[in-house]
C-alpha cells in the first residue's frame, strides 16, 4: 500500500471512528431516540396521526417493531411540509446516499471485485442505511481502499458484465428511485392502511431490493440476448450511459434541494449545516433532531465519497493537472457535492482504458 493509499485509509477509519464516538450517543441524548421510542410506543406517526403500517399487526411484534421505527423516522422528513428544512435535508441525504451507493454497487461488478468481499455489497448497504451512514460508510470505504484495490489496475480490471451493467440503472429505478417517489406523494388510505407510511416502513431496506432487482432482471435477460464480450473498452458506451444515469440523480438531488430551500426561504445554513455534537445540545423537537442526524449523514459521507473516489483515480497514475480539476470543477457546478466523485470515476475509466 503506498504511502497516500494509506493515509486515505486512516483517514476514512478515523472519520468513522469519531462519528462511532460523538454522534451515536448524541442522538440518544439530544432527543431523537426518546421522541422515536414515544411514537412508537404510542404507535403514532410524528404528526400524533395513528400509525397504520402494514405489518404483522402483532403477530410478531419484532418484525413490527422494525418496521414502524424506520417508518416514523423517514416520516419526520416526508410526513408533511410543516419544518421544510428537515423535509429538504431529509431528502437531500437520501437522494445523495442513493448515488453513493450506486456507484460503491457499480465498482462491486468490476472483474477484480468478483467472487471476492469486493462484491459483497447487499449486507453492508443494509447495515449503513438502518443505522448511521455518517458511521459505516467511511468505515466500509477505509476497508475498501485498504483490502480490495489491486496495485496496478488494467482494462481486463475493469470489465464488467454487459447484462449486469445495462440492468444497473432500471435496478435502481424500480428499487429505490420508484418506491422513493412514492414516499414523497400525498397519503391515501386503503383499508385503514396509510400508504405514504406503509412505503416508508418498507422501502427502508432498499438496498436488497436493488440487489433483487438486478438478480432477477440478469435471470429474465441473460438468456435473451446473445453472449457478448465482458472487454471493458467495448462496453464504453454503456458504462458512460450509467455514469451520466449517476451524474442525473446527483443533480436533481443538489438542485431540487437548493431550489426548495430558495422556495421556502429556508437558509443554505439551515439546510447543510448542522449543530456540533455535544452532550448538552438539545434538539427542540424530534424533526430537528432528525434533520441534524441526516446532515451529518451528508457532512460525513460525500467527503469520504470523494476521498475513495479520488484515491482510485490517482492509483491509476492519471494526470492531476488543471484540466482535470476544471473539469470536476465544472461537475460540481452541474451536480453538486456528488458530481465530484462521479467525476473521478469517469476519468479513472477513460484514463485507464485510453479512451
Amino acid at each position: 500500500m503506498d504511502a497516500l493509499t494509506l493515509v486515505a485509509v486512516v483517514c476514512l477509519l478515523a472519520t468513522g471512528f469519531w462519528a462511532w464516538r460523538n454522534l451515536y450517543y448524541w442522538y440518544y441524548s439530544n432527543g431523537l431516540m426518546e421522541f422515536l421510542g414515544q411514537r412508537i410506543m404510542a404507535d403514532q406517526a410524528p404528526s400524533g396521526q395513528p400509525l397504520k403500517v402494514l405489518c404483522t399487526s402483532g403477530r410478531f411484534p419484532s418484525v413490527d417493531m422494525q418496521l414502524k421505527g424506520p417508518s416514523i423516522f423517514q416520516l419526520l422528513s416526508f410526513e408533511s411540509w410543516t419544518y421544510p428544512d428537515a423535509t429538504l435535508a431529509g431528502f437531500y441525504f437520501i437522494s445523495s446516499f442513493g448515488v453513493s451507493w450506486a456507484l460503491i454497487v457499480l465498482e462491486s461488478l468490476r472483474s477484480y471485485n468478483l467472487h471476492n468481499f469486493g462484491s459483497w455489497t447487499t449486507i453492508p448497504g443494509l447495515l449503513m442505511f438502518n443505522h448511521t451512514p455518517a458511521i459505516y460508510l467511511p468505515l466500509y470505504l477505509g476497508v475498501r481502499l485498504a483490502l480490495m484495490t489491486p496495485s496496478n489496475i488494467t482494462p481486463s480490471d475493469l470489465a464488467i458484465d454487459p447484462v449486469q451493467l445495462e440492468l444497473l440503472p432500471w435496478a435502481f429505478t424500480i428499487g429505490y428511485v420508484a418506491p422513493f417517489i412514492m414516499m414523497l406523494l400525498p397519503d391515501i388510505r386503503i383499508r385503514d392502511i396509510s400508504t405514504k407510511q406503509t412505503v416508508a416502513a418498507w422501502w427502508q431496506q432498499w438496498p436488497a431490493y436493488v440487489a433483487l432487482c438486478q438478480l432477477l432482471l440478469s435471470l429474465i435477460w441473460r438468456p435473451a440476448v446473445l453472449p457478448s464480450s465482458p472487454l471493458a473498452t467495448e462496453a464504453w458506451p454503456q458504462v458512460q450511459s450509467v455514469y451520466m444515469f449517476l451524474f442525473v440523480m446527483a443533480g436533481l438531488s443538489h438542485w431540487l434541494s437548493v431550489l426548495g430551500a430558495f422556495a421556502t426561504r429556508v437558509t443554505m445554513a439551515e439546510l447543510f449545516l448542522p449543530a456540533w455534537p455535544r452532550k448538552d445540545k438539545k434538539a427542540r423537537h424530534g424533526w430537528e433532531a432528525a434533520k441534524w442526524c441526516v446532515q451529518w449523514d451528508v457532512v460525513l459521507d460525500t467527503p469520504a465519497m470523494m476521498t475513495w473516489a479520488g484515491v482510485l483515480y490517482w492509483q491509476t497514475g492519471g494526470v492531476m493537472d488543471s484540466s482535470l480539476w476544471q473539469r470536476l470543477l465544472v461537475n460540481f457546478l452541474l451536480a453538486g457535492p456528488m458530481g465530484v466523485p462521479i467525476g473521478l470515476l469517469w476519468e479513472r475509466d477513460a484514463f485507464v482504458l485510453g479512451l
